[in-house]
């Protein structure tokens, strides 16, 4: 790996509740002493996704297990990201080692004694509920998303990043299990843009393989294996695919001021195409070569 493609910074997303993040997150503390990494451990949950018909949502509950946690998590981070690193760590490690159950108020203001920090904070971040920070919270897959719960994502500035290679591979499937109206509906692009939400579309490798330009050629054509056109009403253009991909993804990980689009001052991460895909017919997209690659400002590869 060339020093221009070595990275100096990494965001890690956990679920205190998940023991495979955790075991992961030992592995990355290491990985960030020995190579000077910056890691921003940021936050999510599951909760909202498993919830049942009927239940409340955990922001509406006195208390929830991960999404309390994580609004602790949030606090602490707020005033200092180091804190929210040792509140992963003590937390992961109560539940996966010793046995506790830091998802219970009361051990969760043990342990922050335990930290050294006011226990008092489990009770500051619950009543920090009212405040709407620019969390740019991912819904990763978003494949049935409705046109309701993309009004809702708007108004809660929630990103989704939709597996939009799916409309190709398994198009045809989603047609038999999901019928025509949700299959067709799949990875509702369009739906997202007239509604001003942002989002990416991802290939989610090793699922399918990393192709960004058959992902673009996709996400414009929604054409499947057989040759149907999946839902066309919900096409984007091609220069709304290639915002999906470039300063869309880089808005999702707040890197919008440093990556994204070639403007002087940013990062420099870029790649120059062997034809104008904006001039190109869309059909041909995916059998654009990519030429030359450059990671802040180095070329690291070249076809």
């Amino acid at each position: 790996m060339t020093e221009a493609s070595t990275p100096t910074r990494v965001d890690f997303h956990f679920d205190v509740i998940c023991p495979w993040a955790y075991q992961t997150s030992h592995w990355m503390r290491e990985v960030r002493d020995r190579l000077g990494l910056e890691v921003d451990w940021r936050f999510f949950s599951l909760e909202e996704v498993n919830r049942l018909e009927g239940k409340k949502h955990p922001w509406e509950r006195e208390w929830s297990y991960g999404w309390s946690m994580m609004r602790v998590g949030a606090l602490l981070k707020r005033e200092d990201p180091a804190l929210n690193d040792a509140w992963y760590l003590k937390a992961g490690t109560a539940l996966h080692v010793e046995g506790r159950k830091p998802h219970e108020p009361a051990v969760a203001r043990a342990l922050l004694a335990e930290m050294d920090l006011d226990p008092g904070s489990v009770d500051e971040a619950l009543a920090d509920m009212d405040e709407a920070p620019d969390h740019r919270s991912v819904i990763i897959h978003a494949q049935l998303m409705r046109a309701d719960q993309l009004d809702r994502a708007a108004e809660l500035n929630i990103v989704p990043s939709f597996f939009a290679a799916h409309t190709f591979f398994w198009g045809d499937w989603h047609r038999r299990s999901f019928g025509e109206e949700r299959g067709n509906n799949v990875s509702p692009v369009r739906w997202a843009i007239d509604r001003g939400v942002h989002f990416t579309v991802h290939n989610d490798a090793s699922i399918v393989p990393p192709d960004i330009m058959r992902l673009v050629s996709i996400t414009v054509n929604r054409t499947t294996r057989s040759g149907h056109v999946l839902g066309p009403h919900q096409r984007a253009t091609i220069q709304e695919a290639l915002h999906a991909v470039t300063l869309g993804a880089a808005y999702q990980y707040f890197e919008e001021d440093t990556k994204g689009s070639i403007t002087v001052g940013k990062q420099a991460d870029l790649v120059i195409l062997e034809t104008n895909p904006l001039t190109t017919d869309p059909a041909q997209l995916e059998d654009i070569q990519i030429l030359e690659t450059f990671s802040r400002g180095r070329s690291v590869h070249q076809r």
